[in-house]
């Protein structure tokens, strides 16, 4: 069976949730870059919260 899933912007949701979490846990910061995370991100001053705002 083939079914395709459209998530749209429910998927923000998750990946809010997941930050907290893990800014809870000590494992992220919200002011860290983007660009410490994912080495091959072309934005170099965008940070977790500014992504997560957008």
């Amino acid at each position: 069976m083939n079914t395709q899933f459209y998530i749209a912007s429910i998927s923000k949701q998750f990946t809010a949730t997941a930050i907290l979490i893990l800014t809870e846990n000590g494992k992220l910061k919200l002011e860290q870059k983007v660009k410490d995370l994912i080495t091959d991100f072309p934005y170099e001053e965008i940070t977790i919260l500014k992504k997560k705002k957008h």
